[in-house]
Order: C-alpha cells, then sequence, then structure tokens
C-alpha cells in the first residue's frame, strides 16, 4: 500500500526538471521577444535580472546541496559489550521484523528515537531520556516500530522521498519573486504528496510494536515520549543549563529526569494528554495523529510482553555516567550531586539578586550603602519603597506595576534568602518543580511569613534572625556585573537579528552575547541575495557556523564591526521589529531594523533583557521593560 500512496511524489519528481527546463526555455524565449521589441539597453538589463531570478535560485540551491557537509551521527555508540541486555532485545526484535539487525546503536541527548544508514551501515539511534523514562516494554514497542522501517525496503523509499523533499524545498527557499512563489507551490504540493506515503509507512510500523510488543505497551509508549519530551525540555531549560552554568560542574542527568517526572507527574501528565489531544492534522504531517495511533493500540488489545514493567535503564551498565558525559557539551566538568548543585545555585542567584538591587538603591540615593544591614536597617526607619518608585531616573521597578510594600517585602525575602544560605542556616531542598522549599534543623523554614508585608517591624524581626544565626551582614554587596555572573562563554549566541538594515549600506547582523552587542556585516554570497537570501531556518546555521570558524574576536575586529560593551549600554529600544542602541559616547543611535530577508533567531527581548538589565525599553514611547 506503500508503494502505490507514493506513486504521486515519484510522478512529481519525474515532472519536475520537465518543468525547470520548460520555463528556462519559455523565459528566455519572452525575453529575447522583448529585448528584439523594445530594443533598449534596459530591455536587456531587466532580461537578465529576471533570468538571474530564475536561474540563481536553482543554481545556489544545487551548491548548497552538493556542497552540504556528509551525514554525521553525533553521541555515544554503544557496542555489544557494553550494553548486551540492549543488544539483545534489538537483535531479538530485528529477527521477529524480518530485517538484519543495525551495526550500531547511538544514544542521542534528546526524547526521541529514530533509525538512519550511513555508508551501507544501519544505525539506531535513542535518546538518553528515552533510555531514562520508559519501561522496557515501552522501550520495545519503540524499537520494534523503528526497526519495522526497514522491513520490506521501506526504508529505501522513505529516505528517497525525504531526500528529494530537502532537494526541492531548498531550490523553493533560495528562489525570489514570482519564480519563489512557483517552486514553493510545488514543492508545497510534493510535500503533500510525500507525506501520503511517509503516514502510511508510519502505520505499518506501528502495526510491528502492536505485535511485538502489545497493545498496552504502545499506546503508553506513545503517551510516555510526549510526557518525557515536555519534562526533557523544561528539565534543560530549567535546571540542567542554568545550574551547570553556574557551578562549573555537573549532576547525574538520568537522576534527576526521574525525579522530576516522579514529582512533577500531576502537572506534566495532564499537559500531555492534552498536547495529544489538541493535535491539529497538517497535510504537512508525516506521521499520523498520535491520538490516532493510540486509539488503534487499544483497540486491538493484545497480552503483554514478559518484564515489560522493568525499567529501560536496566538494560544499560550500571554506570551510565560515561554514557551521560558523552552527551554533554563539556563533559570534564566535576560530577556533584543534585543536591549540592542546588546549593550553590540557588546561593549564587540570591547573591545575585541581593546584589542588583542594593547597588541600585544606592545609585538611587535611597540607601548609603550596599550592605545587608545598611539596607534593613534603612527600610526599618523610612519606607523604601515609596522613597525608591520617587527617583524618576531609576529604572529597576515600574510604578505601573509594582506597589511600595512589594519592593520591602523583595528586599527583606532576597536579603533573607542569600545571607542564610551563605552562612550555611538553611538549605533548598532538591525539588524540581516551580516551588523553592527552604529548611533548617527545626524544619521548614517559611520565609514569607517571616517577613510579613515588609514593614519597619517585620524588617526588624529579619534583622534579629540573621544577626542570631550568625550571617554576615556588614560586608558590602559587589556591584553585579553585566555578563551576568552565570559562567557562559563570551562567545554563546544568545539572541540575533540577520539580514537587518540601518546602520551602514551594507545588511548587518546584530548579535546579543553576554558581555555585549556585535554589529557585524551579514556576509551573504552576493548570488544567494539576487534568488532571493537565505531564508530563516539558514540563518542559525549561518551565524553559528561564523561564530565557531572565525572567533569572537577576530569578528570583533573585522572592518565594518561594531562592538558595543555591555556595560557602555545606555538604552535598547525594541520598536517594530528592530533595535535601537544610545551608547555613551556615541551622539547617534544605533539601529539594525528589519528588511526583507531578515530572520529573528532566539527571544531578542529576553537577551537583551539578560545583558542590559534595567535599560531595555520598547516602543515609540520608550517605555522602560523589566524590574523587579
Amino acid at each position: 500500500m506503500s508503494y502505490l500512496r507514493a506513486l504521486p511524489a515519484l510522478l512529481m519528481l519525474i515532472l519536475y526538471p520537465v518543468l525547470v527546463i520548460a520555463l528556462v526555455v519559455i523565459v528566455v524565449a519572452l525575453l529575447v521577444l522583448l529585448i528584439i521589441e523594445l530594443q533598449s539597453g534596459r530591455a536587456i538589463v531587466f532580461a537578465v535580472i529576471i533570468l538571474l531570478g530564475l536561474l540563481g535560485g536553482i543554481g545556489y540551491a544545487i551548491k548548497e546541496l552538493v556542497t552540504r557537509p556528509k551525514p554525521s551521527i553525533e553521541g555515544p555508540s554503544l557496542d555489544r559489550a557494553q550494553a548486551p541486555a540492549l543488544w539483545a532485545q534489538v537483535d531479538e526484535l530485528a529477527a521477529a521484523v524480518g530485517t538484519p539487525t543495525v551495526d550500531r546503536i547511538h544514544v542521542l541527548p534528546e526524547a526521541n528515537a529514530a533509525v538512519t544508514q550511513i555508508g551501507g551501515e544501519r544505525i539506531m539511534l535513542i535518546g538518553l531520556p528515552v533510555l531514562g523514562a520508559m519501561s522496557v516494554g515501552q522501550l520495545r514497542s519503540i524499537l520494534a516500530h523503528e526497526l519495522g522501517h526497514y522491513a520490506g525496503g521501506r526504508y529505501a523509499l522513505g529516505s528517497f522521498l525525504l531526500r528529494a523533499q530537502d532537494a526541492l524545498i531548498t531550490i523553493a527557499r533560495n528562489s525570489s519573486g514570482l519564480w519563489g512563489l512557483l517552486f514553493r507551490g510545488y514543492a508545497r504540493l510534493y510535500i503533500w504528496a510525500a507525506q501520503l506515503s511517509s503516514r502510511e509507512m508510519e502505520r505499518a510500523a506501528d502495526g510491528f510494536s502492536l505485535r511485538l510488543a502489545g497493545s498496552d505497551a504502545m499506546a503508553s509508549a506513545f503517551e510516555r515520549l510526549v510526557e518525557t519530551e515536555l519534562a526533557w525540555g523544561a528539565y534543560w531549560k530549567n535546571f540542567v543549563g542554568p545550574s551547570f552554568a553556574v557551578t562549573g560542574a555537573r549532576a547525574p542527568l538520568i537522576e534527576g529526569l526521574q525525579q522530576m517526572l516522579v514529582e512533577e507527574h500531576e502537572t506534566i501528565a495532564p499537559i500531555a494528554q492534552q498536547v495529544i489531544a489538541e493535535q491539529k492534522p497538517s497535510w504537512q504531517d508525516s506521521h499520523p495523529l498520535l491520538r490516532e495511533r493510540i486509539q488503534r493500540a487499544r483497540a486491538h488489545p493484545s497480552p503483554p510482553a514478559q518484564h515489560g514493567d522493568a525499567p529501560a535503564l536496566s538494560l544499560l551498565p550500571r554506570d551510565i555516567d560515561p554514557i551521560e558525559q558523552t552527551v554533554l557539551s563539556d563533559p570534564d566538568r566535576d560530577l556533584w550531586s543534585w543536591d549540592r548543585i542546588f546549593q550553590r545555585t540557588q546561593a549564587v542567584r540570591e547573591n545575585r539578586s541581593a546584589s542588583e538591587l542594593a547597588h541600585d538603591l544606592v545609585a538611587a540615593g535611597v540607601v548609603p550603602a550596599a550592605t545587608p544591614r545598611a539596607i534593613l536597617e534603612t527600610q526599618a526607619q523610612v519606607p523604601v519603597g515609596a522613597r525608591m518608585l520617587a527617583v524618576p531616573q531609576q529604572r529597576t521597578f515600574d510604578p505601573e506595576t509594582i506597589r511600595p510594600e512589594q519592593i520591602q517585602q523583595l528586599l527583606c525575602s532576597t536579603i533573607f534568602r542569600d545571607r542564610m544560605l551563605a552562612a550555611g542556616a538553611m538549605h533548598m531542598q532538591v525539588d524540581f518543580g516551580s516551588d523553592a522549599t527552604f529548611t533548617d534543623q527545626s524544619g521548614v523554614v517559611d520565609v514569607p511569613q517571616l517577613i510579613g508585608d515588609g514593614g519597619p517591624e517585620a524588617t526588624r524581626r529579619v534583622l534579629t534572625e540573621l544577626e542570631r544565626r550568625g550571617a554576615d551582614l556588614d560586608t558590602p554587596y559587589e556591584a553585579p556585573t553585566s555578563a551576568d555572573a552565570e559562567a557562559i562563554p563570551e562567545d554563546t549566541l544568545l539572541a540575533a537579528l540577520t539580514n537587518g538594515s540601518g546602520t551602514g549600506l551594507m545588511p548587518r547582523d546584530l548579535w546579543v552575547l553576554p558581555q555585549g552587542l556585535l554589529i557585524v556585516r551579514s556576509r551573504i554570497n552576493g548570488f544567494a541575495m539576487l534568488a532571493g537570501g537565505s531564508r530563516e531556518d539558514r540563518q542559525a546555521e549561518r551565524v553559528t557556523r561564523r561564530l565557531e570558524q572565525k572567533g569572537l574576536q577576530a569578528l570583533r575586529a573585522e572592518r565594518g564591526s561594531i562592538w558595543i560593551p555591555a556595560e557602555s549600554i545606555e538604552e535598547v529600544n525594541v520598536r517594530g521589529g528592530g533595535v535601537r542602541i544610545r551608547v555613551s559616547g556615541r551622539d547617534k543611535e544605533l539601529k539594525v531594523k528589519p528588511a526583507q530577508y531578515s530572520a529573528t533567531l532566539g527571544d531578542i527581548g529576553e537577551a537583551l533583557q539578560r545583558v542590559c538589565p534595567g535599560r531595555l525599553t520598547t516602543g515609540r514611547g520608550r517605555t522602560p521593560l523589566g524590574g523587579a
């Protein structure tokens, strides 16, 4: 059936070169007639531009396809001696599917699984989160599905259709004007035709999961996969990335993920069910809807396989740390417990927050010194919150969104947590939820109850408690650095606006980096620009490759580049998708505005707030952003 479904896509591939040749012939003929009819130099120039617009997209796309690096697999390879139990499962399932087993198994840092073939080698790709979150039965369902793609030559057909799709999309993406519309329309039509076959192949692969792992395992594997994907994204963004950057160390990845899945199950599971229920069909879908696949599994009940409830991690070596190390960009970090990671991370964050508040208060003239004692003693005598909001030049707090008593509560709670953690008098529980729980020798420390309304009496109570615990209240807070003390390498690209206009005649990129902003020439091939420019999905690759190959220092020194250290930025105004930067020592603002082929990579607003906190505004009215 999947072969019959593939016929429309194959027919379109056969017709594609015929279409292109016919277009070129027709366009050339029309342009020749135009030149003969008008007999002017302008007609010749117009004809050349039109023809280059057509041939440019095709030529540059072919160049991209030919020069594209050969596919490679990142992630550790598990040989048979390392994981004999996992290999035994794969071998057994391959034999049951009726296909030769794979040649290699690789572990990836993502919540997914797949098969591929490179240089004649069959390769199984399994995400580390999948191994950490699934049961053996659920993993068998996933492995059976992936191996099912090899059965009956389906992988070769699917791979061919996918490569053809990539080529058509590349040509369409690099074609401009009328030709771009035409090629994009044809590519979309081809995708629609190819996905008919792809969805049928997925259903056939699901049949192997159903037969070899059982209906319960298949249905629960789909649900668990969505839960794991949601958890892994939040886990990496909120805990792994920031905590590892702050501490310079690492913690057991799977241990933390498993704890998060248990602690947050009541939050994650309903969201996963909602994602499955609200998934909408699209002509671009390469897979059937998840809910349809789950319903199909439950409509064909079958007995579960033996040992299905055992954790999939039992198929790996007992010590998985060497595997976890290989999926990290910096595997040589010291291995800490999650408890130690949490304590250090929270202590750094609380100290940074307290430092920023302290120096903002001193700069506004509200408190005499940036010490915990000076701040608390001042607040015990005068309304610090009201005084801070009355300072016109301060941008720490927005008077329209925060009340004076909230500022005072914030000061009390931030200084209390910072000084208690620094003194070792309070401990933060390891919790992968959203709420932080602090304890001491007597039990849970109720910080909100202690600080109360943040008024004079509550502030004196906080000061007395800190003195009783022996906290250091007289050492001044160090001035916070604009690079934000989380140890992010200076060449880390936080966000970017590419191919912008406004600063110089050539297209410019604005790169947001931890220690400042870099305006640099886009350096896009002129032929590519004539053909329509490099589209958004290629911008990240272009920028990242350039940063890696040349290095930040060389790019800063490049002719036409403008390096703006974070400390020299007076204001960054985000308006209409563009950015205006006011720099000390410059009379005119620097501007990078979106142009025809601009793309925004990452969250520009969030990245700018990180690099220059308190100096970000929005709109023509330059409304301050940020605050507490």
